[in-house]
């Protein structure tokens, strides 16, 4: 599995891998570093998918970030010139957006104009899980989920 930060807003496989290691490993010492203490993530869909909305609300509080919780239905993106004008205003408000239930077309314009790292249902995405999270056996599925989507996120912003 190859992910490009440029097409699909996720870091390369390597990075991810390093970052999750040194995520469980601090998880298992008992304390995980502020790696994003000061950085504002946003999510964008949240009442949408409650779970996934838990599980990136609380990746990035654990890891320091403050996370908001944005209702896309108040954010008027009809035509196209309001789509590039809020993705530019995201991307100066926050350092990465989550965008859950939303169309894939629509994610995609807003990743063109953010300027910052777009994830499109990045809490949804159990392939990724799967994929990176073999190497936390001692690691309950529930925190699997949340190390991988810390480690997409320290990745991207650290």
């Amino acid at each position: 599995m190859t992910l490009s930060t440029t097409s699909h807003g996720r870091p390369e496989v390597a990075s991810l891998l390093h970052a999750l290691d040194a995520l469980h490993r601090a998880a298992q010492g008992g304390a995980l570093p502020r790696t994003l203490q000061g950085k504002h993530l946003c999510l964008l869909g949240a009442t949408r998918v409650a779970n996934a909305a838990l599980v990136f609300r609380d990746a990035g509080r654990e890891l320091g970030a403050q996370v908001t919780e944005l209702d896309p239905e108040r954010l008027a993106l009809v035509s196209d010139h309001d789509v590039a004008r809020c993705g530019r205003m995201l991307g100066r408000l926050y350092d990465a957006v989550d965008c859950e239930g939303l169309a894939p077309a629509l994610v995609d314009r807003l990743r063109a104009s953010a300027g910052v790292p777009v994830y499109d249902g990045l809490a949804l995405d159990m392939r990724l899980v799967a994929c990176l999270s073999g190497d936390l056996a001692a690691a309950t599925p529930e925190e699997q989920h949340r190390r991988v989507v810390q480690a997409v996120l320290v990745s991207a912003l650290a």
